[in-house]
């Protein structure tokens, strides 16, 4: 067996098969699930069969378990069990096409590193030293990793957005009302802050290396699979699915900034790494509602799903966790801490953060940012529609304002935080100041949304909201790394996450109901005023130690 003959002549089936999935999704969207499970079945045995037979390469256990279920698969749903009206939602059509893509995907970043790294010698430079090599200095590697993590995290929000955004259209498509609708947005939210407490221990241990590249590609398959949805059920699953997959990006993120960054220098990452997820939201409606008026919502989904996937491998090729980097004296002195200064977290650790005080504090702290920021990114294009009478097209413009003014308010935290810290101010009192002035701005802002008697007024007052909740949830960001030890980061953040998002969750089921209830946004922009107000609160009198 020749392995540099092999991956690149895999190329060719697997270039087909997606041509054909392309094909089937862009001209015939409403294919029912029999050809996209026959589809799926054929693929994953014709590449195992092409690596076996033309190339000789030695099959595991595994590919031949794949192999098997996607044949049953594929028979079960072309002879008619469980249905055939459903766009590849039969679950098993869903499972067959979960087993298909899973090992594509593995044998799709081999080659790629293959021909990066083996067949082009000379763009191997530009990929990051393995262990105990190095090629370049801390510097570089800090804009590597933030370059990544800024693309991701404007992957990320277009992803939570689309919902939002297709709203409309998709009640119209499957005849949700807005409670229902908003049971939709809450799966996210759920499983997502659910999923935080085994991400933060993930990442304590494994790195971001791993875990967030397995978790990009695993949310964007979901995104993915969405655009083919055809029952509010398996709409809830891969809702659910897109949330676990999502859930280690932000601790992910806060853990690779605390790696590489120097504590002075570190607001001014988050800020700039924070604001990708608002400028995501503020790309978001003009880039999905083109992109929906052009292909529809569906085409829409399965677009950036795709493109997702492909930021997730160049994670992991990209970028490297700390351990894996060899660093200089004068390095080591800049990040203030060695390597082996930092234990994995023990299990028992991570239970004490519990017990505290200030982890407490800071999850209802959080909750007034989350439940703000979450209603906006759940309701504002149907808020627009439905109460200042907006179309869809003109919608796709305007939101993206408030969150134009969100990603400034995070890059002015970042720069003002960042100043004070190089003037001797306490990092830890500076950062709570931010956040409890930030949300009771917020607080004040949402109230004005309700009192303003044109859309321009409307959207200004947003934009007000969304601006000083983000100017707090950057501190906020800062605040998880400076209030837990070293080693416990990432899991400070997932906790504190994971409290809020739960929290958080109801603003979509709430609002929804009270849409339907009152047939108006007005009560629920209320209710989300005095939640941000009760954050700020929380920070202030609660949040008093350090993590230690």
């Amino acid at each position: 067996m020749a392995q540099a003959r092999a991956t690149p002549l895999l190329l060719i089936p697997t270039a087909l098969a997606l041509a054909l999935f392309v094909w089937l999704l862009t001209l015939h969207p409403a294919a029912s699930g029999r050809v996209y499970a026959a589809y799926g079945g054929v693929y994953v045995c014709t590449a195992l069969l092409w690596l076996r037979v033309v190339d000789g390469v030695k099959l595991t256990h595994y590919d031949w378990a794949g192999a098997a279920v996607a044949l049953c698969g594929m028979l079960i749903i072309v002879a008619g069990w469980g249905g055939s009206k459903l766009v590849m939602c039969d679950p098993a059509a869903f499972f067959t096409l979960i087993l298909y893509g899973s090992r594509p995907v593995a044998l799709l970043s081999d080659i790629l590193f293959h021909i990066l790294c083996k067949e082009q010698r000379w763009l191997s430079r530009l990929l990051p030293p393995g262990p105990g090599r190095r090629r370049y200095g801390i510097r570089r590697v800090q804009k590597i990793t933030l370059t990544l993590l800024f693309i991701a995290g404007i992957v990320n929000f277009l992803d939570r957005s689309s919902l939002s955004v297709a709203g409309e259209a998709i009640r119209a498509d499957l005849g949700l009302s807005a409670t229902e609708f908003g049971v939709l947005l809450s799966a996210f939210s759920l499983s997502y802050g659910f999923a935080q407490l085994p991400s933060g221990i993930l990442l304590d241990r494994l790195g971001p290396r791993i875990v967030l590249g397995a978790g990009l590609i695993f949310w964007s398959a979901m995104q993915a699979l969405t655009g083919m949805v055809n029952s509010f059920s398996h709409f809830i699953l891969l809702r659910i699915g897109l949330g676990i997959g999502e859930a280690p990006f932000m601790p992910a993120g806060v853990k690779s900034i605390n790696d590489w960054y120097a504590q002075r220098e570190r607001g001014t990452a988050v800020g700039i790494f924070n604001s990708s997820t608002v400028l995501g939201q503020a790309i978001a409606p003009p880039a999905l509602v083109i992109m929906q008026l052009a292909w529809g919502w569906r085409t829409m989904f399965v677009v950036i799903g795709l493109a997702g996937i492909v930021v997730g491998l160049c994670w992991y090729v990209g970028y490297r966790n700390r351990r894996q980097f060899t660093l200089q004296e004068e390095e080591q002195q800049y990040l203030a801490s060695e390597e082996a200064a930092r234990p994995a977290l023990k299990f028992s650790e991570w239970l004490a953060l519990f017990k505290r005080r200030t982890t407490w504090g800071m999850i209802l702290g959080f909750s007034g940012v989350n439940y703000t920021g979450w209603l906006y990114i759940a309701w504002l294009p149907g808020y627009l529609q439905a109460e200042q009478g907006l179309s869809l097209a003109r919608t796709g413009w305007v939101a993206a304002i408030p969150y134009l003014a969100a990603a400034v308010g995070m890059w002015v935290n970042g720069l003002v935080v960042d100043a004070l810290a190089r003037r001797g101010y306490d990092l830890a009192k500076t950062r709570k100041t931010a956040i409890v002035i930030g949300l009771v701005l917020s607080a004040l802002g949402t109230l004005l949304v309700v009192q303003s008697s044109t859309p321009a007024q409307a959207v200004a007052f947003i934009s007000m909201a969304l601006f000083c909740v983000h100017f707090a949830g950057t501190s906020r960001l800062g605040a998880g790394a400076g209030n837990g030890g070293e080693h416990k980061v990432a899991s400070v953040a997932a906790i504190q996450n994971f409290g809020s998002f739960v929290f958080a969750s109801f603003a979509p089921i709430v609002t929804g109901w009270v849409v339907d209830t009152t047939h108006s946004f007005n009560l629920a922009l209320v209710i989300a005023a005095g939640v941000t107000f009760a954050g700020a609160l929380c920070y202030f009198f609660i949040v008093k130690t350090r993590i230690d």
